[in-house]
């Protein structure tokens, strides 16, 4: 009979042994019970007979491997005879060969058989030839024990490490290393995340040859350089990249230390993928020296290149300062949206004409430094003319672009640099004055040719406006002064509509809430626009007033009767009468007698009293 018993508990604090008897012999079987009672760390099983069951219990053994599922695998001795050694000499030579299981078996022998001695290691561990002594089967039953506790030991270290050394996120590899040469020569281990990196099997990477190794591994690395530190240091960090097997690059940093493995010397690298860690550190790399607008260098790398080439070997060094005219009308009236564009293309036509040695950079809100080694002031001048040039061509534009430009060189080492760079912005600021006029009118202009392009009939609502304001500032009897300022108000005074979007300066029926509160900016965006000229400056109070009320309920200050200037109440009812008589695109035009029905019935809270009086009599005299 065979007595099989399996005992899954185990206290915590014991440590206690199962194990299987396959014994036919009924007397053997009697001392082994016996014995095994006497030893309360070893646990047996109860009695299964058949060969059906012993065959069902067998065939658990390589089916799962999970112990909950697999008890067998709980086991720590299988104490078996001759026979049932015969009976199952597959699967216990199937056991023995298995890298999975270590289950000791100790057989029990009845005489000296040389097939015993010829299948030990290989179908059993050890043997014990019957009757044996009562301390010999005990040794021998404990040596069988230890090294089985040995052995799930060393298990347990070994999935500890493998779970490490697995689940780390950083590739790792031991190569066999030959220090004498300095050369890598084969993979003896790599992680998942080496095979993940790579993207190829375990069996790809640990089969590659030397030459393969080298050339994707080490073919950016100086072997030589490597050989040294290990042989100094016995460690080595160094950047690289490594090609996968799917010809991808991947940049990576590796920590190569030396160390021995079964006796053999060995590299045991750490490789962690830097490719976004150094995508990181060129972009804050590329912001710490960049604009971040306009994409040129900054103030800083500015400096820097300064007094990096501040040398003998640079010389001539040659300085070029450039400062844009009439951006503050731009953030002014369009918004600093538009003065960014404004900006960016101004460092674009300064970037395509220097030179690629030459330093470009942004320095301040709207200036722009230029750093041009070995460079004449002759040769300096021509680059000048050239971003001159270029500016020019955009004068026809919505964003015109003219520079205030000066240059200064240093021509001998005794010059200070800084003076040399002072020198430079003087230079610009003197040709800023005489320059930043006449371009801040282009771009008023240019302002007023946008929004007749936005609204069709503004061009000829401004002349037939410059034309009333001529007749009415006559008959009110206006000096020089205020005449030419009605003139220009005529002209000036819905510049600020230029930031409000077409669909709703031509929207077809009435303004919603928001549409209306947008439309109210533009006397605003007018001022400020004008302000920003020395032309236009002296009628931006008007701009800013022109759509206020007599009555005090206009906008944008709510100013009243005699508040309000002149200049804008005369310029108010001249606008109304336009806009009636011309119609807007949500309103019918009326005629001249509607018109100017209207105005009088507005006297005394939409308009000035007395100019709406001047303005229907002037009318009705037909001066206009």
């Amino acid at each position: 009979m065979t007595l099989v018993q399996d005992i899954a508990k185990q206290e915590s604090n014991d440590c206690r042994y199962n194990t299987l008897l396959l014994v036919k012999n009924k007397q053997n079987l009697k001392l082994l019970i016996n014995f095994l009672d006497e030893k309360k760390e070893i646990d047996l099983c109860e009695n299964m007979a058949s060969k059906q069951k012993r065959e069902k219990l067998f065939s658990q053994l390589f089916r799962s491997d999970d112990e909950e599922t697999n008890w067998l695998r709980k086991l720590d001795l299988i104490i078996t005879d001759q026979s049932y050694l015969t009976e199952y000499n597959q699967i216990f030579k199937q056991l023995k060969s298995s890298i999975q299981y270590f289950i000791p078996i100790l057989l029990l022998g009845e005489k000296n058989d040389p097939w015993v001695y010829k299948n030990l290691g290989t179908l059993f561990d050890d043997v014990a030839i019957m009757p044996v002594a009562k301390k010999m089967l005990q040794n021998k039953i404990n040596n069988m024990l230890q090294i089985r506790q040995a052995w799930k030991e060393l298990k347990t270290l070994k999935n500890k490490y493998s779970l490490i050394f697995n689940n780390i996120n950083d590739a790792v590899f031991i190569l066999q290393y030959q220090q004498q040469k300095g050369v890598p020569l084969k993979f003896i281990e790599i992680n998942d995340k080496m095979a993940e990196i790579m993207q190829a099997s375990r069996e790809q990477i640990l089969t590659m040859q030397t030459s393969e190794i080298v050339q994707r591994f080490f073919s950016q690395v100086d072997l030589k350089e490597m050989k040294k530190e290990i042989s100094n240091k016995e460690e080595a960090k160094f950047e690289t990249e490594i090609k996968s097997f799917a010809e991808e690059n991947i940049v990576v940093e590796i920590n190569a230390q030396l160390t021995r493995l079964a006796n053999n010397k060995c590299l045991l690298c750490v490789a962690r993928d830097i490719r976004e860690h150094k995508a990181q550190k060129e972009k804050l790399q590329y912001a710490f020296f960049h604009d971040h607008l306009t994409g040129l260098y900054n103030r800083r790398f500015f400096e820097t290149e300064m007094e990096r080439l501040d040398t003998e070997r640079q010389l001539p060094l040659t300085i070029i300062m450039a400062d844009i005219n009439g951006l503050k009308i731009i953030n002014d009236s369009y918004g600093h949206e538009k003065g960014d564009e404004m900006l960016k293309k101004a460092g674009n036509i300064i970037k395509e004409v220097v030179r690629s040695e030459d330093i470009v950079a942004r320095i301040g809100g709207d200036e722009f430094g230029l750093i041009l080694p070995e460079t004449e002031e002759k040769k300096a001048g021509e680059i000048c003319q050239r971003i001159e040039d270029q500016c020019s061509k955009s004068f026809q534009d919505e964003l015109p672009i003219s520079l205030g430009i000066g240059m200064s060189s240093k021509k001998s080492s005794e010059q200070d640099i800084y003076d040399v760079f002072d020198q430079a912005d003087s230079n610009m600021q003197k040709d800023k004055l005489i320059s930043s006029r006449s371009t801040k009118n282009r771009v008023v202009k240019g302002l007023l040719n946008t929004l007749g392009t936005k609204t069709a009939e503004t061009e000829e609502h401004t002349i037939r406006m410059t034309k009333m304001a001529l007749d009415l500032g006559s008959k009110l009897k206006l000096d020089k002064k205020e005449l030419n300022n009605l003139i220009l108000l005529a002209s000036l005074h819905d510049v600020g509509k230029v930031v409000i979007p077409e669909e709703i300066l031509n929207k077809p029926t009435k303004l919603n809430e928001e549409e209306w509160e947008i439309i109210q900016e533009h006397p605003e965006r007018g001022y400020r626009i004008a302000l920003a000229t020395k032309e236009f400056a002296q009628v931006a109070e008007h701009i800013l007033s022109h759509h206020e009320k007599w009555d005090g309920s206009g906008y944008p200050q709510g100013l009243e009767k005699d508040e309000i200037p002149l200049l804008s109440r005369i310029i108010a009812i001249i606008d109304a009468y336009d806009v009636m008589t011309n119609g807007r695109p949500y309103q019918e035009a009326k005629t001249q007698e509607e018109a100017l029905e209207e105005i009088k019935a507005c006297a005394g809270s939409q308009f000035d009293p007395k100019l709406a009086d001047k303005f229907v009599e002037l009318m009705n005299e037909g001066d206009l």
